[in-house]
């Protein structure tokens, strides 16, 4: 059956395909129950970007046809065809094309044996060292407040803990194999502070933190109510994993204090990172930021005495780094991809 080509939005001139790995259904599945979600918020920044400049971008029924697109982003593992070839409709298109990092890649030079394509399009979602940095954006200054409705909700889920007066913190990780090996930090920090864990009973089973009388795990929440909480909490506490990603922001811009914690080295695999999430520690840092050394339970007892000092009253202290703007977004987009 011959393809309609007129069935796919937009003209060439003006259309891009864009094919990541969070445009597939099992990954946005998974998103909603606690997954990884950060790339799905930079693909919506992305085409809301080219919409503003009048493109359509996502991803179609049909790949074939090079004439039919202006632009062509994919990332680390989408390009490839099976048997990691170039796909098709990537052949000769090289100054057309883009790779999507999330995390920046270490080496973008290993396509060279594959693509040449130019170093300046490869983009990830906070600045890396060998990516440019594309980023995506908040509407507002600083997050807003949860409805009357969701902080019901969260005062059915945590009772009289939801006051306004930010009298517990949060844990950032939901995978139970984010906390192991790191349950003495957690710990630490439970005693100084009482911790919500979105760990639900049954997986917190299979830590020995489960029995810690300061640490409530409720399960995997909606993001409605993940949202809430950061307006609610004195800090959130990074563990190691997942690295970087948009909830650090999330925090600081509801008000809480990010713990961030460093790595005695490198971490192991393509990333250069010495902190789970480096932007926050060199380009927000104090008072809203605060890194304790990944191994040292005295460190992270620092910085929450720090955050139980320094907090704002539930709703209050937020602010969006300069660079997450709508504004800042839309001049690198404009600079990447139209002038």
């Amino acid at each position: 059956e011959k393809f309609d080509e007129s069935k796919i939005p937009g003209t060439p001139g003006k259309r891009v395909l864009l094919f990541t790995m969070d445009s597939l259904a099992d990954f946005q599945k998974k998103s909603t129950q606690g997954g990884p979600s950060g790339e799905i918020t930079v693909r919506n920044a992305l085409e809301e970007g080219f919409k503003q400049f009048g493109y359509t971008a996502g991803i179609y029924e049909k790949e074939t046809g090079q004439h039919l697109y202006a632009l062509l982003i994919f990332d680390p593992w989408t390009w490839a065809a099976p048997g990691w070839k170039v796909r098709p409709i990537l052949r000769e298109r090289e100054d057309d094309t883009f790779i999507l990092d999330f995390f920046g890649d270490l080496e973008p030079r290993k396509y060279k044996n594959v693509m040449d394509i130019p170093e300046a399009h490869f983009l990830s979602a906070f600045p890396a060292q060998r990516s440019r940095f594309l980023g995506f954006f908040f509407q507002e200054e600083r997050a807003q407040a949860p409805s009357e409705e969701t902080l019901a909700k969260l005062r059915t889920l945590l009772g009289d803990s939801v006051n306004g007066s930010r009298t517990f913190g949060l844990v950032w990780g939901k995978q139970p194999e984010y906390y192991k090996g790191r349950e003495q930090i957690v710990e630490a920090v439970a005693d100084e502070i009482p911790l919500i864990s979105l760990l639900s009973p049954a997986q917190a089973q299979a830590l020995r933190l489960h029995t810690h009388p300061r640490i409530r795990f409720v399960g995997h929440q909606p993001k409605a109510i993940w949202n809430a909480l950061l307006t609610q909490v004195t800090l959130l506490l990074g563990i190691g994993d997942p690295l970087i990603g948009p909830s650090a922001l999330d925090a600081v811009r509801a008000g809480a204090m990010y713990l961030n914690p460093t790595f005695p080295a490198r971490r192991a695999g393509a990333y250069d990172y010495l902190s789970q999430h480096p932007y926050m520690a060199e380009r927000v840092g104090a008072p809203t930021v605060c890194s304790y050394a990944s191994s040292d339970p005295d460190s992270v007892r620092r910085c929450v005495k720090t955050a139980i000092q320094n907090k704002a009253p539930a709703g209050e202290g937020g602010h969006t780094p300069a660079d997450f703007s709508r504004s800042a977004y839309i001049a690198r987009f404009r600079d990447i991809f139209i002038d």
